[in-house]
């Protein structure tokens, strides 16, 4: 049986990680060039979109788009971590759960050890990846696995904590709710 963190399907998180550190520093380096927010005119500014787009997805003008933003010296850094969040994609869409496997532990190995300074975001997602190594792995150890059981209780328990607002406390809550119930009440009718 799976660890209860391993069970819930936390290894998506790194990806979702990966996504927020691409879309940080395309921000960041637009800051640095052009000392303002994203503007249409610029070149990152349609460019969120298409780098999280997964690179096997890609039309050709988007390729051409890439090319060109990459092509330009400054945006190094975003090249960079792009790359590493299309290495992150192409080993969850691996089809063969062991190749993809290999593929993480090769970029856990690569992001966690002799990462340039430069690359703050990527050398924090290394760290979080080599720190979580064994949750973002049982992804492909454990197929099939899905936190969807939990999220539903705990849904349920919010909505319940929420209908018993009223209520100064617990003791007064479950009063009504056993009075309810003895009462001839459905238990889905309470709230």
């Amino acid at each position: 049986m799976a660890p209860a963190s391993q069970a819930a399907g936390h290894g998506r998180g790194p990806l979702q990680a990966g996504a927020q550190d691409l879309a940080r520093r395309t921000r960041r380096v637009q800051q640095d060039i052009h000392n303002h927010r994203s503007r249409k005119s610029d070149p990152l500014h349609g460019a969120p979109r298409t780098l999280h787009t997964g690179v096997d997805l890609l039309t050709d003008k988007q390729n051409d788009r890439l090319s060109a933003l990459f092509a330009d010296d400054q945006h190094v850094e975003v090249k960079a971590t792009s790359g590493i969040y299309q290495r992150m994609l192409a080993a969850y869409r691996e089809q063969d759960r062991r190749c993809g496997r290999e593929l993480i532990v090769k970029l856990i190995d690569s992001v966690s050890h002799a990462v340039p300074n430069a690359l703050s975001e990527v050398i924090a997602l290394g760290r979080t990846l080599n720190k979580r190594s064994a949750d973002v792995l049982a992804h492909f150890d454990w197929p099939g696995t899905s936190n969807g059981p939990t999220e539903a209780i705990s849904g349920r328990l919010e909505h319940l904590y929420g209908s018993a607002l009223g209520f100064r406390n617990l003791t007064n809550y479950i009063a009504y709710v056993d009075f309810r119930i003895s009462d001839g009440m459905s238990p889905s009718s309470l709230c």
